[in-house]
């Protein structure tokens, strides 16, 4: 058994040798003889390159695209039509309607006069007041005059502050101008203005009896203007030493 394995091996062993020898004789370079035949190959006149390449002919009616010498096509203004544009692919690429305007709810109202506001293009007046506008002066009980209108208007901005308001406008209303009740969350505000005393209620509204409340407590335009600033005929030096 020992004699069989030593056998084989050695018979793989002569056969990787014969291997390694044929392997040597393929790489070897060239013979003097091979190198000198090859030489005298490559000095022989290459045919293919000598014979010349046609190139083809440009067409006729190329124009050229440099940007300053581009053709202008000659055309025929009389022969041109305007047809009409193509249906669209699908009734989804047609351009959807413009939104109808919501003016139940108008958003960052500007306060023009106490019971007046301009928003989203529109101009309401809240139903059922009288308004005082912001040019009106009133007389208090003790004969002096005083900008109520301006005061009123001031105390309505800081009621609203920006904020939304709610308004009952029909939703096909059309116009610029409109006469409606208006809340701000759950608060009339109407009902506000006339109680705090900054507006008139109108005869047989809804707000009679805020008006004759806010008369009895004189409040707003019913009551005494605000505390004039002090005039001093001389001013005094706080710098001074006492």
């Amino acid at each position: 058994m020992r004699k069989a394995a030593l056998a084989l091996a050695v018979g793989g062993l002569a056969v990787l040798a014969a291997l390694m020898l044929f392997g040597r004789a393929a790489w070897q370079p060239q013979q003097p003889e091979q190198t000198e035949v090859a030489e005298a190959l490559s000095d022989e006149p290459d045919v293919a390159a000598s014979v010349p390449i046609e190139q083809p002919a440009a067409p006729v009616n190329a124009r050229p695209v440099a940007p300053d010498v581009v053709a202008i096509p000659e055309v025929e203004p009389e022969t041109l039509v305007r047809v009409a544009p193509r249906e669209p692919l699908s009734p989804f690429a047609k351009p959807l309607p413009p939104p109808k305007p919501d003016y139940g709810r108008i958003h960052r109202p500007l306060a023009e006069a106490a019971g007046r506001i301009l928003g989203q293009g529109l101009m309401v007046e809240i139903a059922g007041l009288v308004i005082v506008e912001p040019d009106e002066f009133c007389i208090d009980p003790d004969g002096v005059d005083w900008p109520c209108g301006m005061h009123a208007r001031t105390a309505f901005r800081g009621l609203l502050r920006g904020r939304a308001v709610s308004c009952d406008i029909p939703s096909d209303f059309e116009g610029s101008e409109v006469t409606a009740g208006c809340t701000l969350g759950k608060l009339d505000l109407g009902q506000w203005i006339v109680a705090n005393g900054w507006a008139r209620a109108v005869p047989g509204g809804p707000y009679e009896d805020a008006e004759k409340a806010a008369r009895e407590a004189e409040k707003g335009i019913f009551g005494t203007g605000p505390l004039p600033l002090p005039i001093f005929t001389e001013v005094p030096n706080f710098m001074a030493e006492q």
